[in-house]
């Protein structure tokens, strides 16, 4: 009887991420590689189909038994999607009204957590904007043979969210800047999206230099996101005294980010993106997101004149370093997108999405069409 050849192949589907790991934590688990089987992926989660190269052929799954072992080391893995997960990206029409004006401190009347938040959303017309080209190109070299059309569906249902994120966030900085503060997020972030093109506007790698930021700001995103879903009811939970329209808006937008978190990542996988360049580019943006974040959080308190506080100043200190502080929250998260094994789905949980979407359908509508969302 021929001896079983361990299939070696990593990062080349989510199959394999989950035997590498399963290894890697002591347990047994051995698969067959065969370049004539279909990987068992590609019918579960279509979206992934194609990531496999000649080079790596997908794994074999060739008997009951072996079906067993499969279905095991997922199970084992809360971190990787269940054999009933569907890959379908809904774009949802929220039911906010962003057209009132908001309180100046919506965030449980503290002034540094609100002033936090309306930080991050100052940067996401512009960020999401670039998030939507970027995938936008870099779906036009995929190849139409081998790419699973679902993928592609996939593909336009993160354009559809992130063209929603975009308009409806927009409007809330209407808001923002109508009690007075100023906006110096996004026109960086628009400086430097047009110095990074004109970098590399001659490079036949470009597409894969875009999909590797959006890639690491997805992670940033999704775990801020996760951590959002987790802790709601939970004394942990950033947003337990917001105002509601300001829960629902910035809940939804987290389960959002959990839900399409992978999408350009694995394009970026898909393309043939390096795990140098994406490590690379995490760390340039590891920099410019926290110093961007500090200073639209400072200069929205100046403008608040809430800046010298010793009660603002102690909300930061206990929201970074207190018992349930950003540091000791998300650095182990943010860590963790430097493992050469990394992938997104492994990181949080699929429970608490889908969760607080099914416990708030009220609040949103799915529209018919993706594609409706991007203008």
């Amino acid at each position: 009887m021929a001896k079983k050849q361990a299939c070696r192949v990593r990062n080349c589907c989510q199959i394999c991420a989950a035997r590498y790991l399963v290894n890697q934590s002591g347990r047994r688990f051995v698969a067959d590689c065969s370049p004539q089987q279909t990987c068992a992926v590609q019918t579960v989660m279509p979206q992934f189909s194609g990531l496999h190269s000649s080079k790596h052929p997908p794994p074999q799954r060739s008997s009951k038994l072996g079906d067993t072992y499969w279905k095991l080391a997922i199970a084992s893995m809360s971190n990787i999607p269940s054999p009933d997960f569907t890959p379908r990206l809904i774009v949802r029409r929220l039911s906010v009204d962003l057209s009132t004006p908001m309180r100046r401190h919506w965030n449980g009347g503290d002034a540094f957590l609100t002033a936090f938040y309306n930080a991050l959303s100052f940067s996401f017309p512009e960020g999401e904007q670039f998030f939507i080209e970027s995938v936008r190109n870099g779906v036009q070299h995929l190849d139409a043979e081998t790419c699973n059309p679902a993928f592609h569906d996939t593909i336009q249902g993160f354009i559809g969210q992130e063209a929603t994120h975009r308009h409806l966030h927009a409007q809330y900085n209407i808001q923002l800047e109508a009690q007075g503060l100023k906006n110096h997020w996004g026109p960086r972030i628009v400086k430097r999206k047009t110095r990074a093109r004109r970098l590399f506007l001659k490079s036949t790698k470009r597409h894969l230099h875009e999909l590797a930021i959006t890639a690491g700001y997805e992670h940033f995103t999704s775990v801020l996101g996760d951590l959002t879903l987790q802790s709601i009811g939970k004394e942990s939970d950033w947003l337990q005294d917001a105002d509601t329209s300001q829960q629902t808006l910035w809940r939804w937008h987290a389960a959002e980010e959990c839900e399409h978190k992978a999408v350009a990542f694995d394009l970026y996988q898909q393309l043939g993106g390096n795990h140098t360049w994406r490590l690379l580019w995490v760390v340039y943006l590891s920099i410019h997101f926290t110093t961007d974040v500090i200073r639209q959080t400072i200069n929205n308190l100046w403008h608040d004149r809430t800046l010298h506080k010793p009660s603002t100043w102690w909300s930061a200190v206990k929201f970074c370093f207190g018992r349930y502080g950003w540091l000791w929250r998300c650095t182990p998260r943010f860590a963790a997108y430097f493992r050469k094994d990394f992938h997104p789905n492994q990181m949080g949980s699929e429970k608490h999405m889908r969760e607080w979407q099914e416990t708030n359908k009220s609040q949103w509508q799915a529209v018919g069409s993706p594609t409706a969302q991007e203008t």
